[in-house]
């Protein structure tokens, strides 16, 4: 079986792509490379601040091990939710399965390919968040190199719990609802479950186990002795093992805490596969069929025909395929609405705590010495939203093989790269107006500051919106023979993800930089919004529309 699964994954790997920096124009491809290189330095510097910052102050009460605590916490969170979509995609929507049902392999062994291959992928996720952490606790702590490796291994290991709660919930949400002949709808309804169960398991599980009574709390930070980093690591199942391997790397219980955090994670592996071995295939079979509609007559046709204008048509078309296509739905509309629900469940679930984290958060947005700061957070949040749903980041590469069509279609390339703009600014517009509607009816943020992100709000939509189209002219995914990994494997949306949150950055460091007030950021992110839209608007609208005619 061995061999078999390491076959596999080489064949999913080769099909994969790779760093997705594909391009014939060799300045074209340094220059991407320089864009990334440059967001990713300054994505990484930006977290290593931040943990070199929380390190220190924990450190006068000895508590300095939180940083790790978090670090594991926050990426197993992270990995739960975001990967049951991947999951769903690579186990359910790719097309590869039937080319693999046929072989001679168990299901456990397609299984355990597809999840190594989700692992691999997930460490670039991962990455971000704990390398910073880890690296500033060993440099800070003076650790050996044993630290490093244990960090190596832990890492290694880290995605695996999370995934395998993943895939067991989108194996039971697929196996009970593969039971009609609207495929394509019944996969996104299951998707739509799979995602909102993972919400409620993570938000249930921190509620569950890190609930302490004040005086346990306050026990806590005066024992010192990092005993607070436990209580971080109790937010996600077996991360505790890890933590206490970390912090006590040089001694025999670091030893047995991490023999015991690989032992459960690779128990819990193949457990998944012995699991997947009973409801897998029956939840796959059957996906590949779809309902066939009855045929249209004339007359009905005729009454159905609407005339518009091209680009509010075509606008509508790229809705509509975004909206009907499971893969597409779950990893490019769905995004858009699962960042206020991070913001709501936690709140909710907390009960004392949670309102009086509200109330907190209520009196800093009710001080007048705080609006500039919230103003370009505010409008940050909303950029990299719009940058995180990889609508134009993708919207070149779900075209795929059948590009050359769009140089047939009666309308030019301007129109159709608006009307892909429009869709995501329609899209990341609603989102963008859920986390809006969040910060007054929860936080009640200021009616002048609500004001101000809701009438700003569309320029960091538009520059997510070009940088993302712009990217994926440039560098689009076209070879693939599935939607899946024409989204979901697609790194156009990382890098998006990278560029949206420096073009987020850069507005909040200047405010915090300068001490600016309200007026004056709203200057600031009135003149760096509008220069960097009117930059993009020119380069997608000039090296991006011939870039199209040369692509199609």
């Amino acid at each position: 079986m061995k061999n078999k699964i390491l076959i596999l994954t080489r064949v999913l790997l080769k099909s994969s792509p790779g760093l997705g920096i594909k391009s014939k124009n060799k300045l074209i491809t340094l220059l991407l490379y320089a864009v990334v290189g440059f967001a990713i330095f300054s994505i990484f510097l930006s977290i290593f601040a931040l943990a070199l910052q929380m390190y220190n102050q924990f450190s006068v009460i000895d508590q300095q091990g939180v940083i790790l605590g978090l670090g594991l916490a926050a990426s197993s969170a992270i990995i739960l939710v975001f990967g049951i979509t991947y999951i769903m995609s690579s186990f359910y929507f790719s097309t590869d399965l039937e080319s693999f049902l046929p072989l001679p392999i168990r299901p456990r062994e397609i299984i355990a390919a597809k999840f190594l291959v989700i692992v691999l992928f997930e460490y670039l996720i991962t990455a971000f968040i704990m390398v910073p952490f880890f690296a500033v606790y060993g440099l800070k702590s003076s650790a050996g190199l044993l630290y490093y490796l244990y960090s190596l291994f832990i890492f290694s290991l880290v995605p695996v719990v999370p995934l395998v709660i993943a895939a067991v919930i989108a194996m039971l949400v697929m196996r009970f609802t593969n039971l009609s002949k609207h495929k394509d709808l019944f996969r996104t309804i299951s998707g739509i479950i799979g995602v909102f169960i993972a919400l409620g398991l993570n938000f249930a599980l921190q509620k569950f186990q890190t609930s302490l009574s004040p005086e346990e709390l306050e026990q806590l930070l005066l024992t010192g002795n990092n005993s607070l980093a436990f209580l971080t690591s109790r937010v996600f199942p077996t991360v505790q093992w890890a933590i206490e391997a970390l912090l006590n790397y040089n001694s025999i219980t670091g030893l047995i805490n991490l023999l015991v955090f690989a032992a459960i994670s690779g128990l819990l592996f193949i457990l998944l596969l012995y699991f997947g071995e009973l409801v897998y295939i029956k939840g796959v079979m059957g996906f590949s069929e779809t309902s066939a509609k009855r045929k249209v007559s004339q007359l009905e046709l005729e009454a159905k025909v609407k005339e518009r204008s091209a680009l509010i048509s075509y606008t509508i078309v790229e809705l509509k395929l975004l909206l009907r296509t499971p893969v597409y739905f779950l990893n490019c509309v769905l995004m858009n609405f699962l960042w206020p629900v991070f913001l709501v469940f936690p709140f909710l679930l907390s009960g004392a705590e949670g309102r009086q984290g509200v109330e907190m958060f209520r009196s800093i947005l009710l001080e007048p010495d705080y609006a500039g700061i919230i103003l370009v957070v505010g409008l940050g949040i909303i950029s990299f939203i719009a940058g995180a749903n990889g609508i134009t980041a993708t919207s070149i590469s779900r075209e795929g093989q059948d590009l050359y069509l769009k140089k047939y279609i009666p309308v030019s390339y301007q129109t159709q790269i608006t009307a892909k703009v429009l869709s995501s600014m329609v899209l990341s517009g609603l989102g963008a107006l859920g986390f809006l509607a969040i910060m007054v009816i929860l936080l009640q943020v200021p009616l002048y500051l609500a004001i101000s992100l809701l009438v700003l709000g569309w320029m960091p939509l538009l520059v997510s919106a070009l940088g993302g189209i712009l990217l994926d002219l440039f560098n689009p995914k076209l070879d693939w023979d599935t939607e899946q990994k024409a989204v979901k494997q697609n790194l156009n949306v990382v890098f998006s993800m990278l560029v949206t949150a420096v073009f987020a950055v850069i507005p909040v460091g200047a405010v915090f930089l300068l001490e600016l007030n309200f007026i004056q950021s709203l200057i600031l992110s009135l003149i760096f919004y509008g220069v960097l839209n009117l930059v993009l608007y020119g380069l997608v609208y000039r090296q991006g529309v011939a870039r199209f005619n040369e692509l199609a």
